[in-house]
């Protein structure tokens, strides 16, 4: 199984170098001059690129009514395309003092020949978006009194943004068939069953009841009658309210729960002790809850006396004879809701092995699925394929707190190019080793080198299992900016041509 996959991302560098222009023969006529370019750098800011180097001006000497022009250009890969920077002239005696009567040395950056050993050179000019695979080369230029001629422009150099490789770390899966966890359930639900006064005698028909023994018998019929669940046993705990004495509380509480637990027995054919009873003789519980949420009058003097020291009988009495009209309304409408019967079923899930299966129910049954079978099912995927994304987007759905699932779904989310995608996955996965790692991902891939260094740093310290080839990458691509690859070249790009002034 591949255990991780490749990402391309262009990281730029900045790249200063040095060359020599070789001239073709002595400086006559159309003949190349020597042009020794040092320094040679490129650099990108927001929408504007910047091109700098040094010229050696030491051979460039046109003689005293000539000049040279040199115009830096940045063609695109198949030079349909191109953007030049300001020109640079370096002229002879007589030329030099013509552009001085003419003021051209204010708005021109133009050099006496002999009189200046080192040029500097540094204009901007908009970035186009192929600048990543363009080439640099001098357009140049030669003038006499009277005609101009363009002479072979020279390769410079090429620019580029070198690739790096980030690691996307899947991890391993932990998961095999084997020793997937028992899904242990319950589900629990309240029965208000109505009993005739002071009696314990269950009548399915009476009042309510046909509602809510539908209810119970429906909740266990959920579960009893799905071939992919056993039922382990039911509980069922009674309850009655605090009016009347606690004694015969504690009969109808006990004998009314028995009478519940027969009528589901007679409903299947559960073996002995499958059911479990207990019971409440008075809910004093539900009643401090419901005071508690209430504003009803005289609430908290209600509640000192629910949670004072007096036993179940005298504390009735107590709350009925100091507050007499509250009372009457809890005795109405509080105490009915107090007398009912909670019940829980308890089941067992059968595991699923087949991820197939798993990915389908994921779809038609998730609740029946735990995290570890989900996770199963991912890991025996292909990271990478269209198929790994979706399932990592619905198993972070199904468990939002799964660290793991949700570091699954970053590293599916930087597959796609989604960087603020992942970062909401990472802010709910954690802070593991493999969180940190990945979080330098995306700031490598979003050209932030630093900030990667950053996290591969400190996920290298935790123990990060790609960190350090990580940053031997970073290593090898720069800092993020442009770089130029120098190139000497072996012929001109043009022919000579003589142009009339």
């Amino acid at each position: 199984m591949k255990k991780f996959a490749y990402k391309y991302i262009s990281v730029a560098v900045i790249a200063g170098c040095s060359l020599v222009l070789p001239a073709q023969g002595k400086n006559k006529g159309n003949i190349l001059p020597e042009i020794d370019i040092r320094n040679l750098a490129i650099d990108q800011h927001d929408d504007e690129v910047a091109l700098s180097f040094l010229i050696d001006a030491t051979n460039l000497r046109p003689g005293k009514d000539r000049e040279y022009t040199i115009t830096p250009t940045i063609f695109n890969p198949d030079h349909t395309d191109s953007i030049e920077f300001d020109p640079v002239t370096v002229a002879g005696r007589n030329l030099y003092f013509f552009h001085e009567r003419n003021n051209h040395l204010a708005f021109d950056q133009i050099y006496r020949a002999g009189k200046v050993d080192t040029i500097s050179y540094s204009y901007r000019a908009a970035t186009p978006e192929w600048i990543d695979t363009s080439e640099i080369v001098l357009a140049m230029r030669m003038r006499n009194c009277c005609d101009y001629t363009t002479l072979p422009s020279i390769p410079v150099g090429n620019v580029e943004k070198p690739e790096m490789k980030v690691i996307i770390d899947y991890g391993n899966p932990k998961n095999v068939a084997a020793t997937l966890p028992v899904k242990t359930r319950t589900i629990d639900g309240r029965a208000y069953i109505n009993f005739p006064v002071n009696r314990t005698e269950l009548y399915p028909d009476y009042m309510n009841n046909p509602a809510e023994l539908r209810k119970i018998i429906g909740t266990i019929d959920s579960v009893k009658l799905d071939n992919d669940i056993i039922v382990d046993s039911l509980f069922i705990k009674g309850y009655a309210s605090p009016e009347g004495s606690y004694e015969n509380n504690v009969r109808l509480a006990k004998g009314r729960t028995e009478t519940l637990k027969d009528y589901v027995e007679q409903m299947y054919s559960f073996p002995k002790g499958f059911i479990r009873t207990s019971y409440e003789p008075e809910d004093w519980a539900g009643l401090r809850e419901y005071v508690y949420n209430s504003n009803i009058r005289n609430r908290d003097g209600i509640l000192e006396i629910i949670d004072g020291d007096l036993l179940p009988d005298p504390k009735n009495s107590a709350i009925q004879k100091k507050y007499p009209v509250e009372y009457a309304f809890l005795l109405k409408n509080v105490y009915p809701e107090l007398r009912h019967s909670d019940y829980s079923i308890y089941y067992t899930i059968r595991t699923f092995t087949d991820p197939k299966e798993i990915i389908e129910l994921t779809k038609t049954a998730p609740g029946k699925l735990s995290e570890e079978e989900v996770a199963f099912a991912l890991s025996a995927l292909t990271p990478g394929s269209a198929e790994y994304f979706d399932f990592c987007e619905t198993a972070a759905r199904l468990f939002p707190h799964s660290e793991v699932l949700n570091l699954d779904a970053a590293n599916a989310a930087i597959e796609r190019e989604d960087y603020k995608g992942a970062e909401r996955y990472l802010d709910r996965a954690g802070n593991s080793a493999r969180v940190v790692y990945t979080r330098g991902v995306i700031a490598a891939l979003q050209g932030n080198p630093d900030l990667a260094k950053t996290y591969y740093e400190q996920a290298e310290r935790m123990g990060a299992k790609y960190a350090t080839e990580a940053l031997a990458r970073l290593r090898n691509t720069g800092d993020g900016k442009l770089r130029i690859v120098p190139v000497t070249p072996s012929k001109p790009m043009t022919e000579t041509e003589t142009v009339s002034d």
